[in-house]
């Protein structure tokens, strides 16, 4: 099981250097540039009286701006998921389904070792690799607000990046059962990336349609809680996602069981059997 594990987490290792300095770089931007915008707030928020509807809903409340814990949020944590969440969607859709479509699961499968312990190491790969970019991504941040007017420590972000890590957890979980259900691993990739498209739009137009909200609870983002988690993280949030994952695996589990390996190639929309 452990030679499984460390062969899937190298397997991750470049995915775990891009992705983990480029949400630290960004991060970095983003704390050194709250200076600069905080001082422009109210010319800011005179632009913005006179733009359409959609623009102010992607800018977020601009009253937020001067705000360091809504600083952080609008303009990182928020907008970070749709980037990262095509980490999240393509590598929890291919943890067995990549194998399978290029022929080396089944070959795989002929070792000594349980499809349950298999199913479990190579989640687990993915969990600690998810881990070790938001790990990345912290400690450039954290380098950076020393040299900044936010009066945040390194500590205080820590929860935001919890948050995060729940959240593109809950993601690969979810493409992953889908990967069993759907004919590739690009179709399951697809439809999980749509669920995060279509759940980060409703939440941003839910500030300015409230009417939205009955639907975007039915969305994992509303169970986000990103830079506002620096205050704490919300105990009922955090729960749901949890279960929510927790769920997504145990479906995917059941479904591994008893799925039958292909050979090699894509499959089809046949539920159950040979695909």
């Amino acid at each position: 099981m452990s030679a499984t594990f460390f062969y899937m987490l190298r397997r991750y290792r470049l995915s775990v250097v891009f992705w983990g300095l480029s949400l630290a770089v960004i991060g970095t931007f983003v704390v050194l540039m709250y200076g600069s915008v905080a001082d422009k707030q109210k010319s800011i928020e005179r632009i913005m009286k006179g733009m359409p509807l959609i623009v102010k809903a992607l800018a977020g409340d601009v009253s937020q701006f001067v705000t360091p814990v809504g600083w952080l949020h609008l303009k990182y944590f928020f907008v970070v998921p749709v980037s990262f969440g095509v980490f999240a969607v393509v590598t929890g859709a291919g943890v067995f389904v990549h194998d399978e479509e290029q022929g080396r699961l089944d070959l795989l499968m002929a070792y000594p070792l349980s499809r349950t312990r298999l199913f479990l190491a190579r989640c687990a790969s993915l969990a600690v690799a998810t881990c070790l970019i938001v790990l990345v991504a912290w400690i450039g941040m954290s380098a950076a607000l020393p040299y900044t007017e936010l009066g945040v420590s390194a500590a205080g972000i820590v929860l935001p990046f919890v948050s995060l890590f729940l959240l593109m957890s809950f993601f690969q979980a979810l493409a992953l059962c889908f990967s069993f259900i759907l004919p590739s691993r690009n179709i399951a990739a697809g439809a999980a990336g749509i669920i995060l498209i279509v759940s980060f739009f409703l939440e941003v137009f839910v500030h300015v349609k409230p009417k939205l909200m009955m639907v975007a609870r039915l969305f994992p983002l509303r169970y986000y809680q990103g830079g506002m988690a620096t205050h704490g993280l919300n105990v009922l949030d955090l729960l749901v996602l949890l279960v929510a994952t927790s769920l997504a695996l145990g479906v995917a589990w059941k479904l591994f069981l008893s799925r039958q390996i292909r050979v090699m190639g894509e499959g089809s929309f046949r539920f159950g059997g040979h695909q």
